[in-house]
């Protein structure tokens, strides 16, 4: 049909006669072996990716699947194709956007964590914060602003955690950290939910 033919970067006409191993649909299939083994027993080839070569010589990656059927008389298999390149591309877009991310995170100069809503569970801190509080990132990743005494009392604890969690965004909340050397830091701090 139009879109097999816009898939393979043909027009219906020169796509027209062309065998299936010409246009090979299952190069770089994920089982290639065993779907030209059904194809030649004339039996179902379940989905799974594959990619295919379009003329100027790039590959595309598709989800192919193939099912026998009978045309007048002639035994047929109709491929049917799942264009992956859409997807593709947002996932590149995503990684890339999430190494952006990360690498701003990570180079801040001003003290950045993530930390669960629930225990204040620190997922991750940047250098700066590291520096900031005295703690390694690895001695902080993994356990509560409590379990590493970094809001003081139990009291100023919960209250913290109180206060993150009645508010989506908080700005320049004032609050007093103790340091791994047992320094005081006067903050401001700001937050988000995510």
């Amino acid at each position: 049909n139009q879109g097999a033919a816009q898939l393979y970067g043909y027009s219906r006409d020169e796509a027209i006669g062309r065998s299936v191993q010409e246009l090979d649909v299952l190069e770089h299939a994920e089982k290639r072996e065993q779907a030209a083994t059904l194809l030649q027993e004339g039996r179902t080839i379940p989905q799974m990716e594959a990619c295919i070569r379009v003329p100027d010589g790039s590959k595309r990656s598709v989800i192919v699947a193939g099912q026998p059927i009978e045309i007048g008389d002639e035994a047929c298999m109709l491929f049917t194709f799942i264009d992956l390149e859409p997807r593709k591309k947002i996932e590149e877009a995503l990684r890339q956007s999430e190494e952006r991310f990360a690498t701003a995170f990570k180079l801040a100069p001003v003290p950045m964590a993530i930390s669960t809503l629930d225990g204040l569970r620190f997922l991750d801190v940047n250098d700066a914060f590291a520096v900031a509080t005295g703690y390694l990132a690895a001695e902080l990743v993994g356990h509560s602003a409590s379990e590493v005494e970094l809001w003081g009392s139990p009291a100023m604890r919960k209250k913290r955690e109180r206060d993150f969690r009645a508010a989506a965004t908080i700005r320049n909340l004032e609050i007093q950290v103790w340091t791994k050397h047992g320094e005081l830091l006067d903050c401001l701090v700001s937050a988000d939910r995510v």
